[in-house]
């Protein structure tokens, strides 16, 4: 399986497309779409770039509304997207900003520039990435964490619990002896009878030691 991070270049003009592909394929997946219709059908087939590479003047569908509906699709929200135009006005640049494109390279394509932003912008969404996956495996850490004590933290009030009824249990022994003893009173006919009798009143003697 390739391990390439992969772009997707949109424009209209063919020669455009065979420019940029011959451009970025040696160290790119490259694929491409003549229009930002057949861009959104290749999202939903699962084929979900590491970037985009979007004209802005195109038929249809401008690369600015094809950026707001990538933008719009979880998938693809935090995908960097660069804009490929000839309009090089502050206005048209700015307007590619609002929508969410990290970049604005105009046309012609300067090959060393362009190599030198895609390869830029790529390592920024990959270090974003993984700081989002180690953030969102802190929280699940965190909540494993969380989870754990709290079962601990029943155990241990269910230990308590049985802790304090085993107490009770144990201070209310005497008490039990005492009835138990009274039972035998005035009824010691035999040695075992009497022996039994002593050693009742040895382990009383011994719980109130032990308890008090």
């Amino acid at each position: 399986m390739s391990t390439l991070q992969s772009i997707l270049i949109v424009d209209d003009q063919l020669d455009n497309l065979k420019l940029l592909s011959d451009l970025l394929k040696e160290n790119y997946r490259v694929q491409a779409a003549t229009s930002g219709e057949r861009a959104l059908q290749m999202l939903n087939q699962g084929h979900v770039p590491d970037l985009f590479l979007l004209d802005v003047m195109m038929p249809e569908m401008n690369g600015y509304e094809l950026c707001q509906r990538i933008k719009a699709r979880p998938e693809t929200a935090q995908t960097p997207i660069i804009f490929l135009t000839a309009k090089n006005d502050v206005e048209s640049e700015m307007r590619g900003f609002e929508v969410g494109a990290v970049d604005y390279v105009t046309k012609p394509v300067h090959p060393p520039a362009l190599l030198a932003r895609v390869c830029a912008h790529l390592a920024l969404a990959t270090q974003r990435q993984q700081l989002q996956d180690e953030r969102d495996l802190g929280w699940r850490i965190l909540e494993q964490t969380q989870r754990t004590a709290n079962a601990m933290g029943v155990v241990n009030r269910n230990h308590e619990t049985q802790r304090y009824q085993y107490m009770l249990m144990i201070q209310e022994l005497p008490q039990v002896f005492d009835d138990l003893l009274a039972t035998f009173d005035g009824e010691l006919k035999t040695p075992e009878q009497r022996q039994a009798m002593a050693k009742l009143d040895d382990i009383k003697r011994k719980i109130i030691e032990l308890t008090g």
